[in-house]
């Protein structure tokens, strides 16, 4: 976990995740991430290996192609991002109610 304050005093928090769920990112996961990510003010953004994007729909989160066993890291950016990252490890815990 790492947290930092950028320029604008928003928090930046990272995190890394190992994904469990069987048949890996797909549509109904991303509605998921998407709908949780009403809740919020911060920007989230999901990086697999070389590759990031902004998660602002579900089709930004299957252009990762995110399979069962890949690691991803996921940014929180902006002024609730600590907030937003600690209910994000609780949906990864509960394999995004799937």
């Amino acid at each position: 976990m790492k947290n930092e304050n950028n320029k604008e005093g928003n928090i930046e928090v990272r995190r890394k995740y190992i994904i469990k769920l069987e048949d890996g990112f797909h549509v109904r996961t991303g509605v998921t991430i998407q709908n949780f990510l009403k809740n919020y003010r911060s920007n989230v953004y999901i990086r697999k290996g070389d590759i990031e994007v902004k998660v602002d729909s579900p089709l930004s989160i299957l252009t990762l192609g995110i399979a069962k066993g890949d690691e991803i890291e996921v940014k929180f950016e902006g002024e609730d991002a600590l907030k937003m990252a600690q209910d994000f490890d609780k949906l990864v815990e509960n394999n995004f109610y799937e």
